[in-house]
């Protein structure tokens, strides 16, 4: 007999979006912005496109490209490097952020 696991399903759905962000790393200087873009977000995080190498793990916070408001924190759940496109990686947003 063949059991088979499936992922749990998502709680929310994505929305397709391309937003330009700032990625802040955490224990960086708070001035220190690395670019990137959104693919798409949900209530629970967001994956995004960058040229930065992140990892599973990391804490980071997120700002809207420009915005000097209120870094969002996040951290990395999963990360794929590309030598063509650059980073793609999942974010889940922490604490209120998620509110």
């Amino acid at each position: 007999m063949e059991v088979f696991i499936s992922a749990p399903a998502r709680s929310f759905d994505r929305v397709s979006a391309t937003i330009p962000i700032s990625l802040f790393l955490e224990g960086e200087d708070s001035k220190m912005e690395h670019s990137a873009y959104t693919v798409d977000f949900s209530h629970d995080g967001v994956r995004v496109r960058t040229s930065l190498v992140l990892f599973p793990g990391e804490m980071l916070g997120i700002v809207a490209w420009g915005d000097s408001g209120k870094a969002i924190p996040c951290r990395v759940v999963w990360a794929e490097r590309s030598s063509v496109s650059g980073s793609l990686a999942g974010l889940e947003f922490l604490g209120a952020a998620r509110s």
